[in-house]
């Protein structure tokens, strides 16, 4: 599918995330510009093989994206703008970050994505880092 220079689905200011998703797989979040939430832009809580790209996350309170139990999710060509925090993954393995364009980023060198590993009951808590590999230094074209 080609871009289209309009977003699908514009998702502006809610009290809480811009889209959340929990229990769910394979799906397609694709073109949509999400700004100005109270919360997230985008979360994603035990949700597998999903397909996010080519959106655009500007301004939201907390995270652009988070990743909660949440594994082999596709996550390429996004614009990650100006929220308090781009990304963070909780106990999420298995995501490939790619081409995205991280606003606090603007080396061609691997952007590092800061996640936790948690132990039950919450008493051992362990640091887990990601890459986007190949990260843009210029925003995705909308």
């Amino acid at each position: 599918m080609q871009w289209k220079h309009r977003f699908k689905n514009i998702i502006v200011e809610n009290n809480d995330n811009g889209l959340f998703m929990y229990d769910s797989c394979k799906n397609v979040i694709h073109g949509n510009k999400i700004e100005g939430n109270g919360f997230n832009a985008i979360e994603l809580y035990y949700c597998n093989e999903n397909d996010i790209s080519y959106n655009t996350m500007d301004e939201n309170k907390e995270w652009n994206i988070e990743l909660e139990g949440s594994m082999m999710n596709k996550i390429y060509n996004n614009n990650f703008m100006k929220s308090s925090h781009n990304a963070i993954m909780i106990n999420s393995f298995l995501n490939s970050w790619h081409r995205n364009y991280w606003n606090n980023w603007h080396i061609m060198l691997p952007k590092p994505i800061l996640g936790m590993v948690i132990f039950f009951p919450r008493s051992h808590i362990f640091p887990w880092i990601d890459f986007d590999m190949f990260p843009r230094i210029k925003e995705v074209e909308k």
